[in-house]
């Protein structure tokens, strides 16, 4: 078994940046982004691209949500961002609204997590989500708490 010392060289020889790309690139369902502390985009995976509509990750770099959603979903985006951000926590498994025209019942389950830079000071976020499939999930606790969502939307 490799001592503490042994396993702490070795993670400061990973390439993270590459990992991370190689890793994010791999979830086939989940969209994964990461933001700096402006909400510009610096990284995002295929799936991502593909729900901004974009050919690939360079057409996304420097933008944000507003770019993308419409103002009332990028402000939605922005505001865990900026909770994340500033309390330094991640948000897990949360069911948020992603509708994409009028009218539309989309929803996601997502994640974010703070971003820090070597020093530990909160330089980004970054998060993963994933469209949440309604018809999967009716005969499920979440699925029962969607239908309440909808029925407190209609009223």
């Amino acid at each position: 078994m490799p001592e503490s010392n042994d396993a702490e060289v070795f993670l400061e020889s990973v390439d993270w940046r590459s990992l991370t790309r190689e890793l994010s690139d791999c979830l086939v369902e989940e969209a994964f982004f990461m933001k700096d502390r402006a909400g510009r985009f610096v990284m995002q995976n295929r799936r991502a691209c593909a729900y901004c509509n974009t050919a690939d990750e360079s057409e996304t770099l420097g933008k944000t949500d507003a770019d993308y959603w419409s103002e009332e979903r990028a402000a939605n985006y922005t505001e865990g961002d900026q909770m994340v951000m500033r309390s330094g926590g991640a948000i897990i498994n949360q069911l948020a609204p992603a509708p994409e025209d009028a009218g539309s019942d989309n929803m996601i389950i997502y994640s974010k997590f703070p971003v820090k830079d070597l020093d530990g000071k909160v330089i980004g976020v970054a998060g993963i989500h994933r469209i949440f499939d309604q018809v999967k999930a009716l005969n499920t606790p979440i699925g029962t708490l969607f239908k309440a969502v909808r029925r407190m939307q209609e009223d």
